[in-house]
């Protein structure tokens, strides 16, 4: 099957599958880390309707405490 890559360039042209934000849009927009990408793909994985500002929520960016091979007291047992 041959295809002709100028005949696919216009197909695309023609179903426009984004559009160019505004200037007014790309003003209104924020920077987004790797990281912050990251956290709520994995908050996708639970709740297929999170967003952004389900990171900002307490307890969502916690990291788990580490675990270690021996309790130094009774305290730390009962706080982990």
């Amino acid at each position: 099957m041959y295809l002709c890559m100028a005949s696919n360039f216009l197909m695309v042209e023609q179903f426009a599958f984004f559009q160019v934000p505004s200037e007014q849009e790309q003003l209104r927009a924020r920077q987004i880390s790797a990281q912050q990408i990251n956290k709520v793909e994995e908050l996708w994985k639970t709740n297929p309707d999170a967003s952004l500002e389900d990171l900002e929520k307490p307890g969502v960016d916690d990291e788990p405490q580490s675990v270690v091979l021996k309790y130094e007291d009774a305290y730390q047992v009962k706080t982990f």
